[in-house]
C-alpha cells in the first residue's frame, strides 16, 4: 500500500470532489502529477511550511497537525506506478529541479526512493481507506473531522493576513 499525505484542509475538497487531483503549484503541465510514498508514519514533504522574510521554516508533525491537521489516503501500489526515477524521466524536469527537490526532501528526512506518482487524477474508486492523525496514531476518518478541518482552515486566515505564507515545501 501507499500513502497520499495531506492537510485536513485539503481532505475536505477531496472528499467533496471525490478525487485527489494532480499537484499544479510550481510545476509545468507535464510535471503535474497525484504524489504517494510507501512511508506509513508520514512523508516529511508533505508537512506544510511557513515562508516568512524568504525563509523556510517546516512545522514539526503536532504543530502542523495542530494548526491544519493532517489526513492521508490510503491505495494499492498500482495506483501510482511510476517512481521517483521515472517521473523525472516522464515529466521532463530540469535537471537543476530535481537536484534541487532531492537535496531539500532528503535534508529533511525524506527518501524520494519511496515515492510514487500517478499522471492522472485518482478518483475515489481506487481509494483503500482515508485516515487522520488521532494525536497518537492514524485512524479511520469520520464525519465529525470534516467539521474541525473547516473550521482550522478558518483559523488559517487571520496567520495570512501577517504576511505569512503557507504552503507546502
Amino acid at each position: 500500500m501507499i500513502f497520499h499525505y495531506t492537510k485536513g484542509g485539503c481532505l475536505v475538497e477531496i472528499l467533496e470532489t471525490a478525487v485527489i487531483r494532480c499537484s499544479t503549484l510550481g510545476v509545468r503541465k507535464r510535471e503535474q502529477a497525484v504524489w504517494f510514498t510507501v512511508r506509513e508514519d508520514c512523508e516529511p514533504t508533505a508537512i506544510p511550511a511557513r515562508i516568512k522574510e524568504g525563509r523556510i521554516y517546516t512545522f514539526e508533525f503536532s504543530e502542523a497537525d495542530r494548526l491544519f491537521g493532517m489526513a492521508r489516503v490510503r491505495v494499492a501500489e498500482e495506483t501510482a506506478p511510476y517512481g521517483w526515477t521515472e517521473y523525472k524521466r516522464m515529466s521532463g524536469m530540469k535537471p537543476r529541479v530535481a537536484k534541487e527537490l532531492y537535496a531539500r526532501a532528503t535534508r529533511d528526512g525524506s527518501r524520494p526512493g519511496g515515492w510514487r506518482v500517478s499522471f492522472e487524477p485518482v478518483h475515489e474508486d481506487k481509494w483503500l481507506a482515508v485516515e487522520v492523525w488521532g494525536g497518537d496514531r492514524w485512524r479511520p476518518y469520520e464525519e465529525s473531522d470534516l467539521e474541525r478541518y473547516r473550521n482550522l482552515a478558518a483559523d488559517l486566515e487571520p496567520l495570512d493576513s501577517q504576511g505569512m505564507d503557507f504552503r507546502l515545501a
